[in-house]
Formats: structure tokens, sequence, C-alpha cells
């Protein structure tokens, strides 16, 4: 394998992160890492948030990673640094909605995901995951969420 063309101290954070478990980073469409989200799903499948610092994304390297571009993990020589990568965006909608004679706030997300598996030569799945929720009145929306009344 080819040396490393990228440097890997400015894009990953190896020495904190265990090579045994699935690294996760979640994105919003502005590039913003969205992380929230980003630690629920590593949490969910057992994983890490900690592997990429804001420079892969700030520079490209998700972008080029999202579009199935697997060069970026062997630049950064990454072959041993997760048992997966999991790499998505995350995009949500919001809309008003009658409900119970109440107008609600309704938000759809739509999380689309590239699974990259380093242990084969980077083989990689696409996934889409929606969820939608309903239950913030517009009062509560103003204010930020029913969370911050307290």
């Amino acid at each position: 394998m080819a040396a490393p063309r990228l440097d890997p101290a400015i894009y990953v954070n190896r020495g904190a992160f265990n090579a045994n478990v699935p690294a996760v980073l979640i994105i919003e469409p502005d590039d913003a890492t969205d992380a929230e989200l980003t630690g629920e799903v590593a949490s969910a499948i057992g994983g890490a948030d900690g592997l990429f610092k804001p420079a892969f994304v700030r520079d490209g390297l998700f972008a080029r990673a999202q579009q199935n571009d697997t060069s970026v993990f062997d630049e950064l020589g990454l072959k041993q640094s997760a048992s997966l990568i999991l790499l998505g965006i995350v995009s949500a909608t919001s809309t008003r909605q009658h409900v119970g004679g109440e107008n609600m706030i309704k938000t759809e997300a739509v999380v689309t995901a590239r699974v990259f598996r380093p242990n084969e030569e980077f083989a990689s799945q696409g996934l889409t995951e929606r969820a939608t929720g309903v239950g913030f009145s517009d009062a509560d929306a103003l204010r930020g969420g029913p969370h911050r009344d307290r």
C-alpha cells in the first residue's frame, strides 16, 4: 500500500479512538456536525463518534467518501482504524399541522448514509432512514421546544 498522501493528524483522532468499534459521523447540509445525532447513532450501533476531526468535512474528504471515493481512507491510512465507518447527512423539514384543534409542528428527518467496511477494502453500502415526529405546538417551537420550558 502506498504511503498516505494526506496528513492523518489533521483529519483523524487515532490515539483517542478504539479501532474495534464503528466510527460514526453525521453532518447537516451546511457541513456542520450533528453532534447529538452522531452520538445517538454511534451509541445505538456500539460505536463512537471521535475518529474524525472537523477538517475531514471542511476540506472535502467527507464529500469524497460520500461519493464513494474510498481512496480518501487509504490516503489517511485508515485501514485499521475502525471496524466500520458510517458517514451520513441529515436533513430536516418542518411543517405546520392542525392536530386536535391545535397547530403543531411536524418534522421529517432524512439521514442518507454510506457504510464502509475497512476489512473489505472499504466496500460500501448506501442507506436512507426517515423519521417523522409531531409534537411541538407553535408556541413551544418559538420557545425552542417543550424541553426548554423548565
